[in-house]
């Protein structure tokens, strides 16, 4: 009888044991959970635009592509502080105590962050209202923040910014309003200085200095123009000298090659090239390749069979088979999402999809969604239904980069979405 509690008791101990990540198994994205997915893990800080020191000296903040990072200029190896944004940041500024960080973004609009609970206290529009478009380019960014102890009324009305009418208080109790300059308000530089200390910004990477030696803050990246998961195309770049995990992402952005580890988010290679190559625009499943063969027209091989050409009528930005080969999804420049039937190779549907180019597109391994990456910053999820009218369905809107979207790739366990971006960021989704 001892024996049996004994082993029961362990059993108990060993079920109730805390399981690691890698323990834990990952929750296949399906059509019944698409709208729980979440970004896992991002990789890379977004390409910096502008630094500020705290008047103190002790933090210094880098506003990037995706938001903002405040370091202990203490620890400057230490991870930072992180308020992310789904815009750039172009404008900062510290609230007399250095309590309060306020930052103003690439959409004319200004917010105000804690620094000490983590949380957003304030949202500002500047931009042009209600005329603001729905696209970032069409927006006028701010060209600086700062805090103001009078209240205002939110829109200036010579279109010169807007100073916010409710308040923020800072750590000393004092209340703060928020006060947005646009057009001729100041511009912030790309260098800043405190206690001996000077920030910049050099080739994408941030340079502290105190005149007698330099520390780089690691992280951020270039805007990445071309991006690959195709293990023979990152070897013909980097060689046999780099071992290769299962899922490594190539990434190429201005003169810098970055090999990533999709599974741990680490760097595993990085150099400089001279060129970034040409998008090839091509699909493949077993039984077939599609590539475009001209702007508008795609060209199909299917096994030994004579290759036959489907006509679009716009330009082709991407294209993705099924995984079962039934289907040939193109995204159009157009903002449209048009599926071919292979077996009739006639159009199924075509559908608007997004607000820009539908710049990329890939199945889920079993074939039951398809997802789609926008020139206006967003990732979907598509299914397809019996309606016969409108058959490809929005599933759910998984959620935005900073700027246009250029690859996508559902990764093999079912359970993943990495996303690539021009902000100089990817984005590992699923269900945490």
């Amino acid at each position: 009888m001892r024996t049996i509690l004994l082993l029961w008791f362990v059993s108990l101990l060993t079920l109730s044991a805390p399981l690691t990540a890698q323990d834990i198994p990952a929750t296949p994205i399906t059509l019944f959970n698409v709208e729980q997915v979440k970004p896992l893990l991002r990789l890379g800080r977004g390409q910096p635009t502008l630094t500020q020191f705290s008047a103190d000296g002790m933090r210094l903040v880098v506003g990037s592509t995706v938001g903002v990072w405040v370091y202990d200029v203490t620890d400057l190896d230490a991870e930072p502080q992180y308020f992310s944004m789904d815009i750039s940041a172009t404008a900062l500024a510290f609230s007399p105590t250095g309590g309060l960080l306020a930052v103003g973004a690439g959409d004319g609009t200004g917010r105000v962050y804690d620094l000490t609970s983590g949380q957003q206290l304030d949202y500002v529009i500047a931009g042009p209202v209600p005329e603001r478009g729905a696209m970032a380019n069409f927006n006028v960014p701010a060209r600086g923040v700062r805090f103001s102890t009078t209240p205002g009324m939110g829109h200036k009305n010579d279109g010169s910014g807007a100073v916010s009418s409710t308040g923020v208080t800072d750590s000393d109790g004092t209340v703060l309003y928020l006060d947005i300059l646009m057009g001729g308000g100041a511009i912030e530089a790309e260098e800043s200085h405190a206690n001996g200390l000077t920030a910049q910004i050099i080739d994408h990477e941030v340079h502290i200095s105190d005149g007698i030696g330099d520390h780089t803050l690691t992280g951020f990246t270039p805007r990445i123009g071309f991006a690959t998961m195709n293990s023979d195309t990152i070897s013909t770049w980097v060689g046999d000298a780099v071992s290769l995990p299962e899922n490594a992402l190539m990434t190429m952005g201005g003169d810098s090659l970055m090999v990533w580890d999709v599974d741990t988010g680490a760097v595993i290679h990085e150099s400089a090239v001279e060129a970034i190559p040409d998008e090839l625009l091509i699909a493949r499943w077993e039984g077939g390749v599609a590539q475009l063969d001209s702007v508008s027209a795609i060209r199909v091989t299917e096994g030994d069979s004579e290759p036959f050409t489907l006509t679009n009528n716009a330009r082709v930005t991407s294209l993705a088979f099924r995984p079962d080969g039934m289907f040939l999804a193109a995204g159009e420049y157009n903002s449209t999402l048009t599926l071919w039937d292979m077996a009739t190779r006639e159009v199924f549907t075509s559908q608007y999809a997004h607000f820009g180019a539908v710049m990329t597109l890939d199945w889920s391994p079993d074939g039951t969604i398809l997802y789609s990456g926008g020139e206006e910053n967003r990732v979907f999820a598509w299914e397809l239904t019996e309606d016969k009218e409108f058959p490809l369905k929005s599933a759910a809107f998984i959620g935005s980069h900073a700027a246009p979207v250029i690859e996508l790739w559902a990764l093999d366990d079912g359970a993943r979405l990495v996303s690539v971006s021009m902000d100089g960021t990817v984005i590992v989704w699923g269900i945490p």
